[in-house]
This record gives C-alpha cells, sequence and structure tokens, in this order.
C-alpha cells in the first residue's frame, strides 16, 4: 500500500473511531458499541438504558409502535437533535415514503389526504392518482399493525422501489392504497437505515434482515408530506407500479 493511501486510509479509520458522544454520556460514548464492527476494541459495555433502548427498537422494528414506544425512542429523535451519536440516528437526506392498504376511502380522506373529496378517490377505480400538496399528516399511524391512534411513531422507508414493499399495498376491493411523500430533513425522522446496515455486526441486536428489506427511517409525530399518490380498488389488487408511476418513480 503507497504511504499517501495507507495515511489516507489511517486518518478515516481514526474519524471511524472518534467518539460519537462525550463521556459522561448516559449512553457513552459509542451507541450500542457492542453490536457494531466500527467501534475501538475493547468494546465498551452497553449501559442499561441501552439495553433498553435496543430492547424496544427491535420490537418496533417487528411490530410497530405503541406508547412504550414512543416513551422510549422519542430519546433517539433528541439525541440525533443534539448531534450525538449521528452516525446510527441522523437520518439521510431526500425523500421518505410511507406504504399504506386496505383503507376505506373515508379513512383515506380523513387520515391521510386531508379530506381530499371522497368522490374523487373513487371515481376512476383503479387507475393511480396524485395529490399534492398533501400537508400536515396529524397521525401518519392512524393505521398500523398495531399501534393504530395509540402511538406517534410511523414507518417510512427511503427507498420505494424495494420488492417488500409491495405487500403493503395489499388492499381488498372498494379499498384504497396510497404512498405518503415527505422530505426527511424538515420533519421529525430519526435512524440511518444505511449506516445501521454496514455497522451492524448481526441480528442479534437489530433486525439486521428487516432494515435491509425496508431500508427504514422513523417518523415522530405529524408529518409534512409533499404529495401522495392513490388508488382506489375495484375488480383489481393494487398494482405497486401503477402508484410509483403516479409519483414518476420506476
Amino acid at each position: 500500500m503507497k504511504l499517501n493511501t495507507l495515511l489516507e486510509y489511517l486518518s478515516l479509520r481514526e474519524e471511524d473511531l472518534a467518539p460519537e458522544a462525550p463521556k459522561n454520556s448516559s449512553l457513552g460514548q459509542y451507541l450500542f458499541a457492542p453490536e457494531r464492527n466500527d467501534t475501538p476494541e475493547p468494546k465498551e459495555e452497553n449501559t442499561g438504558a441501552e439495553q433498553e433502548l435496543l430492547r424496544v427498537l427491535n420490537f418496533f422494528y417487528n411490530n410497530g409502535g405503541n406508547a412504550k414506544c414512543d416513551r422510549t425512542l422519542v430519546k433517539l429523535l433528541k439525541l440525533s437533535k443534539q448531534g450525538k451519536y449521528s452516525k446510527l440516528l441522523k437520518p439521510p437526506s431526500g425523500l421518505a415514503y410511507r406504504f399504506i392498504g386496505n383503507l376505506t376511502p373515508e379513512q383515506a380522506s380523513k387520515w391521510y389526504l386531508n379530506d381530499f373529496p371522497v368522490k374523487e378517490i373513487i371515481s376512476k377505480p383503479g387507475k393511480a392518482f396524485r395529490v399534492s400538496p398533501v400537508g400536515i399528516v396529524s397521525n401518519p399511524a392512524a393505521k398500523s399493525s398495531m399501534g393504530k391512534l395509540n402511538t406517534k411513531l410511523s414507518s417510512w422507508t427511503i427507498d420505494p422501489t424495494l420488492r417488500r414493499m409491495k405487500g403493503f399495498l395489499d388492499t381488498l376491493q372498494a379499498h384504497v392504497g396510497l404512498v405518503l411523500v415527505a422530505d426527511i430533513r424538515s420533519n421529525n425522522f430519526f435512524m440511518n437505515p444505511e449506516n445501521l446496515i454496514d455497522t451492524l455486526d448481526d441480528d442479534k441486536a437489530l433486525p439486521r434482515y428487516m432494515l435491509e428489506d425496508e431500508q427504514e427511517v422513523i417518523g415522530y409525530g405529524p408529518i409534512n408530506c409533499l404529495e401522495a399518490a392513490a388508488i382506489y380498488v375495484g375488480e383489481d389488487r393494487v398494482i405497486h407500479h401503477k402508484l410509483l408511476g403516479a409519483l414518476d418513480l420506476k
């Protein structure tokens, strides 16, 4: 290895190993250090608070939010805004997408499309349409796997073309499937799925396979949505590419 290349490598490695927070931080200098491949040896042990965060975060990724998840995981959002543990907690820039299926036209209108007329939603079955702008969606998790109206946390993806996303749009006849689009940095999002995937050693702490399949960032509270694509299902099931096509995505 050439000297310049070696020096550049060592410089980058030193930057990677730089403490993410001060020594007296309640979560230590490195968040989830034992579970990561980019923290120095000997590995800093997790604090009790870190162990609880890991447990609740794992539950959230597998099951969705609830009141306890809200109370616990909002701490990660606060730390992200303070600039601590940014490698794992600071979300990437760009857009986030939330996929929701099996909505009644009334639910789609009231919960997600800010009273977009139900008559227009059902006027062209099987044809995707775009709503822009959407504005503030007060509770993006109004329809979720577990928390429903009892959680402020919502799951979003940074890659809407992932195969896994199609499953979230499996929608009954006479119901609506939709995709919300939001700007990440101008809302309360946290977690960096790409860095989590790169640094996690295995699935013992967090479900890496789910992070890879869903590329998930977590939203907290109301989210200001730029636009949405929706489709009212008639005879056919929701077709994934129709919704993404309405958003000019492939």
